[in-house]
């Protein structure tokens, strides 16, 4: 038996030193005498008091190094399927995304719309296809209001950092794209502390930002030619919001007062204000895109 436990300890020492070592002249010796007598350790003590265990523990022992992550010959393994599929043109969980509406008091702009796409950002300008020039979802400047204003000093559209539509049983390992009817949260990040902090838009008399816990923040999308489509959103598509029932605050779709703030006081879906909901940037897993990286801003 002990034999037996010196070669299996001898084994799993030389299968660490070639998944963990580009070249073997550079082995630590130290560290294979550590790797040897530990591995023969465990393996004995488990023949002796566990042997049902012991055959498991070679197994884990034998397959499992590296197989999580490995790097030999410069090559590196997962066990992961690293494949990700993503449907064109769909909104989906996550996705940082631009919420404007076309203003009808603003002065008409020539021109349309243009945006690009890519896997970081979308640029557009402030023109809708109607040549209206566009209000955007912020943040009142003296208040958690939400306000429907123009862009901000620099052309900034928002003053909602990693403004995003989530479905409520967002999951950051799986893409899951957003369907008219979904329940869904609208959310965003600020600096709360010196933290990345995730917050929730909640309905009360207006709509508000910077909102924490668990009522008054589900929300519904719903398409305003066709009240029952269950299709999927695409952004830049018209879309109307309306909030579900919670606490004492009924149902209702969200409408765009003339002070600018947002009511759920709409009777219906043809009373209700058209979002377009844009794409900034698309979500990725592990939620990776609500990073504040080079040359963004986490706003207070």
């Amino acid at each position: 038996m002990l034999v037996s436990v010196l070669v299996q300890a001898a084994s799993v020492t030389l299968a660490t030193l070639l998944v963990s070592s580009r070249k073997i002249a550079r082995t630590d010796v130290r560290r294979c005498v550590l790797v040897f007598s530990t591995t023969a350790a465990i393996l004995l003590t488990l023949q002796v008091f566990a042997p049902a265990v012991a055959a498991k523990a070679r197994r884990s022992m034998g397959l499992g190094l590296g197989l999580r992550s490995t790097r030999f010959a410069g090559i590196e393994a997962f066990d992961e399927d690293a494949s990700v599929i993503r449907m064109n043109n769909v909104l989906y969980s996550g996705d940082i995304v631009i919420i404007s509406s076309p203003s009808t008091a603003a002065t008409p702009t020539a021109g349309t719309a243009a945006a690009t796409v890519s896997a970081g950002a979308t640029t557009a300008t402030t023109a809708t296809a109607s040549g209206a020039r566009a209000i955007f979802f912020q943040r009142n400047v003296t208040s958690n209001e939400i306000i429907m204003g123009p862009a901000l000093d620099g052309g900034i559209q928002t003053n909602l950092s990693k403004l995003r539509i989530e479905a409520t049983d967002h999951d950051p390992q799986v893409l899951k794209p957003i369907s008219f009817g979904d329940t869904v949260y609208i959310k965003h990040n600020a600096n709360v502390n010196n933290e990345n902090t995730a917050l929730f838009v909640k309905i009360s008399d207006t709509l508000l930002s910077h909102q924490t816990g668990a009522l008054f923040n589900t929300f519904i999308l719903s398409n305003p030619s066709n009240a029952a489509d269950t299709s999927y959103v695409q952004p830049g598509q018209d879309v109307v919001i309306s909030n579900q029932a919670s606490g004492g605050i009924g149902a209702g779709y969200m409408v765009i007062g003339t002070d600018s703030k947002i009511t759920n006081k709409a009777a219906g879906v043809t009373d209700a204000s058209k979002f377009d909901i844009g794409l900034e940037r698309v979500a990725e897993l592990g939620d990776r895109q609500l990073c504040i990286c080079v040359s963004e801003t986490l706003y207070p």
